[in-house]
């Protein structure tokens, strides 16, 4: 959760959608300038990361990646290798 929270800003046990409504940041028919801004920050993430997180915040055990595959992922591996 907390790797979802630190790359979206999207607290636990919500939606993007819900997130962003309760921030004010969409309006029912757009998006605020604000808004715009931050959807602009999201859509900069990778799939790669994106990947990640989503396999890492499953709600069930059987379906969460477990931290050893997670230390493998494609993202991780680029990410250590791009502080070399």
């Amino acid at each position: 959760m907390v790797i979802r929270y630190m790359v979206t800003g999207v607290p636990p046990g919500q939606s993007v959608m819900q997130a962003f409504k309760a921030q004010g940041i969409l309006a029912s028919c757009g998006c605020t300038p604000t808004g715009a801004q931050r959807i602009v920050e999201l859509s900069s993430v990778s799939d790669a990361a994106r990947q990640l997180v989503t396999a890492l915040t499953k709600p069930s055990l059987d379906e969460r990646m477990p931290v050893v595959d997670a230390q493998a992922h494609a993202w991780v591996m680029q990410s250590a290798a791009d502080q070399l």
